[in-house]
């Protein structure tokens, strides 16, 4: 309300609610989609005569959501979710980057990584696939806001606040850059990995790195889902204040 001119102020304001609410749904849902799919792929890769269906996805999903919903209705849950949620996606991703470039069967070069553009998805310019392909590193920092919204739960917010989400930029980019860096180093099969049977690319990439060993890709692929599953209880919260804010506001 204050950037917009006073005549416009409310209706404008009204329409940046709706938006970050719906945002927040849609990004609740992704996650809740996301963690379903990761579950019955892992099922699918370890039986591979269990056919997977879009029904299955959305009741994993709504199911999901249920359970962090339920969750939320404790504070000391959600607070605890949240710390569990940070160290073991830290530690996924520091395991990742040493065991996965160590145990690889082979590996790519550093011009791979960093000098080949690869345009899988259809797109005639080189430029127009790169940014495209920002849409997943930028996923990583779509919750930056969500300290914010907080806010008012948050002890002392005027000192925390920006420090949570200067601290989360710097964490991200520590641990997300050579994640993607080691992904590359073991991307050998491209094609396997992209037209994967599964489904979800990086559990083909584990399979193929180790060198199609069941048991060490579902191992790996699991820290990965857990990860995402604690995820989820937040952004539970952080959703409910949006709309919280938005309806008494």
């Amino acid at each position: 309300m204050t950037l917009a001119p006073r005549k416009y102020a409310r209706p404008f304001a009204y329409i940046t609610g709706v938006c970050n609410l719906f945002a927040a749904y849609c990004t609740t849902a992704a996650t809740s989609i996301a963690v379903s799919m990761f579950i019955f792929e892992s099922v699918k890769l370890a039986t591979p005569t269990f056919v997977l269906s879009a029904w299955r996805v959305y009741l994993g999903a709504a199911a999901l959501n249920l359970v962090a919903g339920l969750i939320n209705i404790w504070e000391k849950a959600v607070a605890m979710s949240i710390l569990v949620g940070l160290w073991l996606s830290v530690l996924t991703c520091v395991l990742i980057t040493i065991v996965l470039p160590v145990t690889a069967v082979y590996h790519t070069d550093a011009k791979f990584i960093f000098g080949t553009l690869d345009r899988s998805n259809g797109w005639s310019s080189d430029g127009m696939a790169f940014i495209v392909g920002l849409v997943n590193a930028n996923l990583t920092f779509a919750l930056l806001d969500s300290a914010a919204h907080l806010a008012e739960e948050t002890p002392d917010p005027a000192r925390n606040v920006p420090k949570t989400i200067m601290m989360t930029v710097i964490i991200e980019f520590l641990t997300a850059f050579p994640f993607a860096c080691v992904l590359m180093y073991c991307l050998t099969d491209f094609e396997s990995v992209v037209h994967n049977p599964t489904g979800v690319p990086i559990l083909q990439l584990f399979y193929v790195t180790y060198g199609n060993h069941q048991p060490a890709a579902l191992a790996t692929f699991a820290f990965l889902t857990l990860a995402y599953i604690c995820s989820l209880f937040p952004q539970h919260a952080y959703q409910a204040r949006v709309c919280w804010a938005f309806l008494s506001g």
